[in-house]
């Protein structure tokens, strides 16, 4: 039970945190702590709540991050500024971010997805004990 309880408030920080972050590698790192925080607890057997809560992280994640990438995207070109020295900075490219464009394309579409249908979705997901 008490590595239940440690998973649960794991969770909830990571609720917190994802609420709160505003750049793009924070949301990846969220998102990748929630991939393993679901692996492990499925691995242990804590049950399909905990694993599903873990998964609605990640999915949050990806769909916030795919936000930011689409931002991202309607903003080349205007997002540059001048460093010192006169260099001309570009936001991180995909590469940087150790995002492949299929990941980029897929969580781009997540973000599409109306809130309404995504708290749809995860709510059947529930109520069906699906994983």
């Amino acid at each position: 039970m008490g590595a239940s309880v440690g998973s649960l408030a794991s969770i909830g920080k990571a609720r917190k945190a994802l609420a709160a972050a505003s750049k793009l590698e924070d949301v990846l790192s969220i998102r990748d702590q929630a991939e393993a925080l679901r692996v492990y607890m499925r691995a242990a057997a804590e049950g399909l709540e905990a694993s599903n809560a873990a998964a609605e992280i990640k999915l949050r994640a990806e769909r916030k991050a795919g936000a930011m990438l689409a931002a991202m995207d309607d903003a080349k070109g205007r997002n540059q500024h001048t460093a010192e020295g006169g260099n001309i900075m570009l936001p991180p490219s995909l590469d940087d971010l150790g995002i492949d464009k299929m990941q980029s394309s897929r969580w781009q579409k997540e973000a599409s997805v109306p809130e309404e249908d995504f708290e749809e979705y995860l709510h059947q997901c529930l109520e069906h004990r699906k994983e």
